[in-house]
């Protein structure tokens, strides 16, 4: 067939071709032999092949960002040399410079257009880009071409996938309906003393421990703008119950709204929540949250996000505290470890100042907080999240200075871990289990608190 022309030095990569690092590593090594002919007729000593002969070694050992940069030394002089491009795109893209892998396979195509293998190489990174429909053109081409199954197989899973990158931009309406089964060792984050300045605790200030139960109905609408922006819509109900513990159960209602523009190499957006918890009675609260943010794509695998959040929190007139104005400036670096597996690892560093009115006087909290997050697909239908975070606190309070002569010192450690295992397109199941670890200079606001559940979700969308 004329779209798997093969010269002496191609390989045919719809027989070897799985989407994985595998692959390249295989064409590498079928290659290497033939590949060294590009300089047959050099002296063996000279800076380029040792260039030439390294980044082939590094190509072989999955060392695709040396790789390229060695490669990009000798892009001068072999530019437009097919086995050269070949392997330069090859290494760009697996080191996610897929501009510099869209160029390469271009000069291979002025060449050979009908080039069954560079084309399908060329439709990922196309993907990669967000080049949705070149994407699927090229696609569309090589099904066009009869490729073998497992060839069709791959290109109909991008299919299906820049199907649904579209559909994020449709209309669509989502109902999803929760319960959540759980255990909390300390469900009120109390601290271990039973006394503090000559007072007692009662039962109900004391750590206690409970089973819960929660259940929570979410709605959610989503309208396309333009190419590339959206509005999001969504509602919420919940409530939890702890039957053996006291001031503890909880309703919460919400309903936000969101903004978010795609550009080329980045997404803007803004969204705003509103809620209203009630906590038996004296605790009940209601505010709102919004958030602006700008991702920065650096490139295929790496984001720069910094974010600005602010937040008005009304508390009961019954309570000390009743009003919490908070403001949290924020930058979230976000690195794909493994792109075949989508794993992700996220660090989130931020500041939080506070705001709250209490006994009718100001005082100030500033929160310097540290978040990692990690991603990790274990396989299609089984997904783990793990989050650990450190804050420390620091007062500004003559409240608190007045009541406790040494300084007010606290921080707080934190570690959840969460999977999801999707039964379904409809139906997943989440474990979680979480530890909280409170330290503070003053005992009586201490605590350790653990926690564990499993919530069951099923969701409609049409």
């Amino acid at each position: 067939m004329h779209t798997n022309y093969r010269r002496k030095n191609n390989i045919n990569l719809y027989k070897l071709f799985r989407l994985k690092p595998l692959c390249v590593l295989v064409v590498f090594g079928l290659m290497y032999a033939s590949n060294t002919a590009v300089y047959a007729d050099t002296d063996s000593n000279t800076l380029a092949q040792k260039i030439w002969k390294v980044s082939l070694q590094q190509s072989l050992n999955g060392q695709a960002a040396e790789c390229f940069a060695n490669l990009k030394r000798l892009e001068p002089t072999l530019l437009g040399d097919i086995t050269f491009d070949r392997q330069f795109g090859l290494c760009a893209q697996g080191a996610g410079y897929n501009d510099q892998a869209l160029l390469a396979y271009n000069r291979i195509l002025a060449q050979q257009p009908q080039n069954a293998e560079i084309r399908l190489e060329r439709a990922r990174v196309f993907y990669n880009l967000k080049l949705n429909s070149e994407s699927r053109k090229e696609f569309n081409w090589l099904l066009s071409k009869n490729p073998p199954r497992e060839a069709a197989r791959i290109i109909h899973d991008y299919i299906n996938a820049l199907n649904k990158r579209q559909a994020r931009f449709k209309e669509q309406t989502s109902l999803r309906v929760s319960t959540t089964l759980g255990y909390d060792d300390n469900v009120n984050s109390a601290p271990e003393l039973d006394q503090f300045l000559g007072f007692v605790l009662n039962d109900s200030s004391k750590a206690s421990s409970s089973s819960y139960i929660g259940a929570n109905v979410g709605f959610e609408y989503s309208k396309r703008l333009q190419h590339y922006s959206g509005l999001r819509f969504s509602a919420s109900l919940g409530t939890k119950h702890y039957p053996s513990a006291d001031f503890v159960d909880q309703d919460l209602a919400t309903a936000g709204v969101a903004y978010v523009q795609h550009l080329d190499k980045a997404s803007r957006g803004i969204d705003v929540l509103l809620y209203q918890q009630n906590l038996n009675g004296d605790f009940n609260s209601r505010g709102m949250i919004g958030r602006l943010y700008y991702q920065a794509n650096i490139d295929n695998r790496t984001s720069v996000t910094p974010y600005l959040k602010a937040s008005a929190f009304r508390f009961s007139d019954n309570l000390l505290a009743k009003n919490i104005n908070q403001y949290v400036y924020g930058l979230k670096y976000g690195k794909v470890l493994d792109t075949e597996r989508k794993t992700i690892l996220t660090a989130d560093v931020n500041f939080t100042h506070d705001y709250p009115v209490f006994v009718n006087s100001n005082y100030e909290v500033d929160i310097y907080s540290l978040k990692f997050d990690y991603r990790h697909p274990i396989n299609d239908d089984l997904i783990s999240n793990t989050t650990l975070q450190y804050s420390l606190f620091d007062y500004d309070n003559a409240f608190f200075k007045l009541a406790f002569p040494e300084p007010r010192d606290d921080d707080l450690f934190s570690v959840q871990s969460r999977l999801q295992w999707n039964l379904s397109k409809k139906l997943t199941i989440n474990p979680t289990i979480g530890y909280k670890d409170f330290s503070s200079s003053v005992d009586i606001f201490t605590y350790k608190r653990w926690f564990a559940d499993l919530t069951l979700n099923y969701k409609w969308s049409w």
